[in-house]
């Protein structure tokens, strides 16, 4: 899967709708998302993450948070990710749950969990469940798998960069969790 384009609107720190293009990466191999800390970095993963799965990319923020604090009280808060898989383009738009103000009147009106997938030859989606089990389905893995691939903590990402060869087999079993098949393996 590679993501094409990723709009986001009121998500995190991004006050209006802005759409980030992924397409200058060219169509083959690895790209890699970097920057200082505070850059957004994590926003742009929690907004990627969110789009497939409706969940942060950790654990410790929750997608009801997701809408920013500073954007205009009628803007809806919503990621849209264009990406594609094996020659073929998808687009998945989702919302969290939210308040926002009515466009006519005073009072805020709340929106529900939304999410719409797009597939190649335009049929679309528009059940959270539905959209959760073509996801996964596509991508052959779940949220907390993606997490663990496209998500390596910084801190992690470093040792596993400085590490001798002995030492990254273990390190790969840490980040993905596979020591209980170790031992398993052992057993046997």
């Amino acid at each position: 899967m590679k993501p094409v384009t990723l709009t986001l609107s009121a998500f995190g720190p991004y006050r209006e709708e802005e759409t980030l293009d992924f397409s200058a990466a060219g169509e083959e191999g690895v790209f890699l998302i970097s920057g200082p800390t505070g850059a957004g970095k994590t926003t742009l993963f929690d907004a990627i993450t969110f789009a497939l799965y409706g969940k942060a990319s950790g654990s410790a923020r929750q997608s009801e948070n997701f809408r920013c604090h500073s954007a205009d009280p009628q803007r809806e808060c919503f990621v849209r990710l264009r990406f594609r898989l094996e020659g073929k383009d998808y687009l998945i738009y989702r919302r969290p749950w939210q308040e926002v103000a009515k466009k006519r009147g005073e009072g805020l009106k709340t929106l529900l969990h939304r999410a719409e997938l797009t597939l190649p030859d335009g049929r679309v989606i528009d059940s959270l469940g539905g959209v959760s089990e073509q996801i996964q389905a596509l991508l052959g893995i779940n949220c907390e798998q993606f997490r663990k691939i496209v998500m390596l903590a910084q801190g992690e990402f470093r040792q596993l960069l400085e590490a001798p060869s002995r030492d990254k087999v273990e390190l790969f079993r840490r980040i993905f969790g596979t020591t209980l098949y170790k031992s398993l393996a052992k057993s046997y």
